[in-house]
Parts: structure tokens; sequence; C-alpha cells
């Protein structure tokens, strides 16, 4: 199902066939995938720029919206995440 927003573009909603809450927690897979592009960007310097290139076009587009992550009580800002 969509609407058309206020703003005048339009929100569309996730295809759930059943409740989303049955996914359960992500975090965990989350953080391996996260440490795996860790390993890969120590291992290719010029993937990471190359990265970071990309997601701040898709920032600067308005595709994608920062925001800060809380995780086991810690806060990340934008900049943390992109240092570790």
């Amino acid at each position: 199902m969509s609407k058309r927003t206020i703003n005048g573009r339009f929100e569309v909603s996730l295809p759930f066939r059943e409740d989303p809450n049955i996914l359960g927690e992500s975090n965990v897979n989350a953080l391996k995938r996260l440490r795996y592009l860790k390993r890969t960007f120590q291992k290719d310097p010029q993937l990471q720029i190359q990265y970071i290139s990309f997601m701040e076009y898709q920032i600067y587009q308005a595709w994608l919206h920062v925001c800060i992550a809380r995780y086991q009580g810690h806060e990340l800002s934008s900049a943390q995440r992109t240092q570790s």
C-alpha cells in the first residue's frame, strides 16, 4: 500500500505477509556484516574511499538520511562510524 505524504513524496509500506516482528533481533547479523566490511576496507582502502563517496552521494540526493545508531547503550555518531 502506498500513500502521498504532505510534502508530496510517496511512502510505500514494506510487503510483509506476516508480522515483521517475527524477524527477531537482527543486531547480531548486522554487527557481523559491519565487522566484515571494516576488514574489507582495511585490505582495500580504495574501496573504502569509493564506498564513502557513494554513501555521501546517496545522502546528498536525499535518498538516505544520517541517523544516530544506538547499540548496547552506546551512541555512535556518523563520524565515529566512518573512523571505526
